[in-house]
């Protein structure tokens, strides 16, 4: 979970999608944790005060390896 919140605080924003069905806004946010490219969607909540209290519903997340340049890829 540690991954996921410094991903949502330090990653970057890679896209925006704005969702009809529930009014709100999601957001694909990509980071690095542990040698590993974690992805994250996150819809943010219309309802709530953003100001006051913020709530991020995760929506899904991806987590992929990170090869260092110049380390060969396992084969499998």
């Amino acid at each position: 979970m540690i991954d996921l919140e410094n991903v949502i605080r330090n990653g970057v924003v890679r896209g925006t999608e704005y969702c009809e069905a529930y009014k709100n806004w999601k957001y694909r946010m990509v980071g690095a944790s542990d040698g590993k490219r974690i992805e994250v969607v996150i819809a943010l909540d219309p309802t709530e005060d953003f100001e006051a209290s913020p709530l991020a519903v995760l929506v899904t997340v991806f987590e992929q390896n990170v090869v260092s340049p110049g380390k060969a890829q396992l084969e499998g």
